[in-house]
């Protein structure tokens, strides 16, 4: 008789809903029995010890006390995997089995740990009705089930080569995600068919994002310890039955499962229900949309924290490649002019020196440069401040969690803080805007055009400098204050509206 006709055939002395409920009984009462057996082994040098200490005590309290440590320990220890049972392996085979487990366990706390003690076989016959010995048995039989899983990985087999995705498998995700003791929550990819970093960002933006994600925080000494990373083939694995459910077409998508407070939390999911999947979408929005989905699920620290870690990879990345762009460039120059050179090759004469008046413009001049840089920088600290509303902009669902948050919290000095959490980011943006600047090409670019000198690009680095050191902050006020290019002619001498 296969599992369906163990269900009809016990139908007729349990309720519809009690099946699981009589499954989970057995199943919970079995694995507490068990630890009760393995703590009264590990329990049994120190009982005899205190039983023999109190053979030697006269006051009677004292003596009680000794007797009833050891009862203490072995209560002690059921209750607290009774905060563990329902994410054992045996209880996460079916939803419905998980959501009998926790019933069970709320409307039995109390109950439960005595009845373990006292090993009361009739305790699920009282608990649930009908959950005789014959029917918990057939109900454990039809809610066995066989979990899809592949070979779990060797010992040291991750992922990733750094080590810092772990390699998870059906059999071994439960527990990973529930380890007891873990530190940080754990986020776990859910993908099909290989995976492996660096992924290719047009084909799997998700992966890519993911992997950067995990470098990133491994490389801030605020985000390393909030995130546990790992990878699910879901196409040869079943994950945890307590995994939302993906959306239509969703593709590669992370679930986070949380701990507050030392206990697990319900997982939430990326894409969330009803929303579409990511695929196919930039990665600038990707990132985006991850920003926006930490930052809701996760406190203001740990939000924060993986935030600014993954911008300052972001940055880091740019200054790499463009680092690496300047020198290709100079190198093919250089082979470019290399080619052809003989020993009688005369060489170029040597450049002349430009006089110093060639190289300090008149003060009118220097003025009207400063001012109109001025103007080009505040434009770009506008740019800067209108993308980075537009990262921080929440969906709807995520701003009422985040309005609850904050609604949430009863120290008024934490929640006016939480409050603020959003100017400090743009502030935050527009320092890192501001560090880079004057290196870059794209201001000179736009401030400079093509002059009969053929430099024009030489006032720049020098007046931008020191533009920065003298007006940065109060730029930066003016621009996070909402006040447009004008703001210049009030911060430098000489400097009006029309100039820049």
């Amino acid at each position: 008789m296969g599992p369906a006709g163990l269900l009809v055939a016990v139908a007729a002395t349990v309720k519809p809903s009690a099946h699981a409920q009589c499954a989970a009984c057995a199943r919970v009462t079995s694995l507490l029995g068990d630890l009760l057996n393995r703590t009264k082994e590990s329990l049994e040098v120190s009982r005899r010890v205190h039983e023999e200490a109190a053979t030697k005590i006269q006051k009677a309290q004292t003596k009680r006390w000794l007797k009833n440590e050891y009862h203490v320990a072995l209560r002690a220890a059921i209750e607290e995997e009774m905060d563990m049972v329902c994410k054992r392996d045996e209880l996460v085979a079916t939803r419905a089995l998980s959501l009998a487990c926790a019933e069970l366990i709320d409307a039995h706390i109390d109950e439960l740990p005595r009845a373990i003690l006292d090993a009361d076989a009739g305790f699920c016959a009282k608990a649930v009705h009908g959950c005789d010995s014959e029917t918990m048995e057939a109900s454990a039989r039809a809610f066995t089930s066989s979990l899809r899983s592949e070979a779990p990985p060797a010992a040291g087999e991750n992922a990733t080569a750094d080590g810092l995705v772990a390699r998870l498998v059906g059999s071994t995700i439960n527990r990973w995600v529930h380890a007891a003791g873990a530190s940080g929550h754990a986020l776990v990819m859910l993908h099909e068919g290989p995976r492996s970093a660096p992924a290719d960002g047009a084909a799997d933006p998700v992966a890519a994002l993911f992997y950067r994600l995990a470098a990133a925080a491994n490389g801030s000494a605020a985000a390393r310890p909030l995130l546990r990373y790992g990878q699910l083939d879901v196409a040869a694995n079943d994950p945890p039955v307590d995994t939302p459910p993906p959306p239509s077409g969703a593709g590669s998508r992370l679930v986070l499962w949380r701990r507050q407070a030392g206990t697990a939390a319900p997982p939430v999911a990326l894409p969330e229900p009803g929303e579409d999947g990511l695929g196919g979408r930039s990665d600038e929005e990707v990132r985006t949309r991850l920003l926006q989905w930490l930052s809701s699920t996760l406190n203001t620290h740990e939000g924060g924290a993986l935030r600014g870690a993954l911008q300052l990879s972001l940055v880091r990345e740019r200054r790499e490649a463009k680092e690496a762009g300047s020198a290709g460039s100079t190198e093919a120059a250089e082979a470019k002019g290399g080619k052809g050179k003989g020993k009688g090759k005369e060489k170029p004469p040597p450049r002349r020196k430009a006089k110093a008046s060639e190289t300090r413009p008149p003060a009118a001049v220097a003025r009207a440069q400063e001012c109109e840089l001025c103007g080009l920088v505040f434009e770009r600290m506008e740019m800067t401040l209108s993308s980075t509303r537009a990262e921080l902009a929440l969906s709807k669902d995520a701003a009422e969690r985040r309005q609850a948050q904050i609604d949430g919290v009863q120290k008024a000095q934490t929640r006016r803080w939480l409050k603020l959490e959003y100017a400090q980011n743009l502030a935050a943006a527009l320092e890192d805007m501001v560090d880079g600047m004057c290196s870059g090409v794209g201001l000179k670019n736009a401030a400079c055009k093509p002059e009969p000198t053929g430099e024009p690009q030489r006032w720049v680095g020098a007046r931008c400098s020191a533009l920065v050191d003298a007006a940065a902050d109060a730029l930066q006020r003016a621009a996070l204050d909402g006040r447009d290019a004008t703001a210049c002619a009030s911060l430098l001498r000489g400097c009006s509206s029309r100039a820049q």
